[in-house]
């Protein structure tokens, strides 16, 4: 069960407590850090290297994508919620 403070105010909605993630576990590290060793091992040997190096772009692009969304979406990539307050490190308030 992760703590979460109902606060059903005028601005703010709720409060969640919350600690960052360790890096390699980040969602905006580890599944491109997996995709990296892919087209090292499958793509770069297989076709000309001009050619994977337009896939590394698209990669490239798309991982810059990623870090670029909303501030609810860095919060789910980088942090975790925890249950205890003396765990927590930030608070992510929600307004309405």
């Amino acid at each position: 069960m992760v703590l979460t403070f109902n606060v059903g105010g005028k601005v703010v909605e709720r409060v969640d407590l919350i600690r960052k993630k360790k890096w390699p576990w980040r969602f905006d590290i580890l599944p491109f850090a997996i995709l990296y060793a892919v087209w090292m091992v499958t793509i770069v040997p297989s076709i000309d290297i001009v050619d994977a190096l337009i896939v590394l772009g698209g990669l490239v692009s798309i991982h810059v994508l990623a870090l670029l969304f909303t501030a609810l979406f860095k919060c789910f990539v980088q942090y975790s919620k925890v249950m205890y307050l003396f765990l927590c490190v930030w608070f992510r308030i929600l307004g309405l």
